[in-house]
């Protein structure tokens, strides 16, 4: 498959998972910071480039290009509290739930919060050229960006 062919299908992937793409989609655009994929969407769209591009994403560490969604944790405690006291019929234990379930919800978003302020590796188009065209993900996709904007350099370490 040539580069043309596999940043068309990138492209294709790209609007499946944003919708209409208001940048033009260049080699060193930056998947998080010019395309604002992030969480369930970025990680469905990675799942995606591995299926349909036949990648293995194995050596990829999500967790290092992107951050995970805090949305659960407002979304699932409070339901599941509420559903417990609704078939409580004896408040006290419900009151010491609540407790907990506040407790493991504040201490879930602080983890989640924390790992948003870390700072991500850019995750650019290139790489992902690169990692369909040999078939699989290695750290020498990684880029070290440069100072100036669009320049980057190839980086053995990863």
């Amino acid at each position: 498959m040539n580069t043309e062919e596999i940043e068309r299908q990138i492209k294709e992937l790209l609007e499946r998972q944003c919708g209409q793409l208001k940048k033009e989609i260049l080699p060193e655009t930056q998947v998080l910071r010019d395309l604002r994929l992030d969480g369930e969407t970025a990680s469905d769209f990675i799942e995606e480039f591995e299926k349909e591009l036949h990648v293995d994403m194995t050596g990829f560490v999500f967790l290092e290009y992107f951050t995970c969604s805090t949305s659960a944790w407002f979304i699932i405690p409070p339901m599941i509290l509420g559903a417990l006291l609704a078939a409580s019929t004896d408040w006290r234990p419900a009151k010491y739930l609540a407790i907990i379930i506040f407790i493991v919800m504040i201490t879930g978003y602080s983890i989640t919060n924390s790992i948003k302020k870390r700072r991500l590796k850019p995750l650019c188009i290139s790489q992902l050229i690169d990692a369909a065209r040999e078939g699989r993900w290695s750290p020498n996709n990684a880029i070290v960006p440069n100072l100036f904007r669009g320049a980057r350099k190839r980086s053995a370490h990863g």
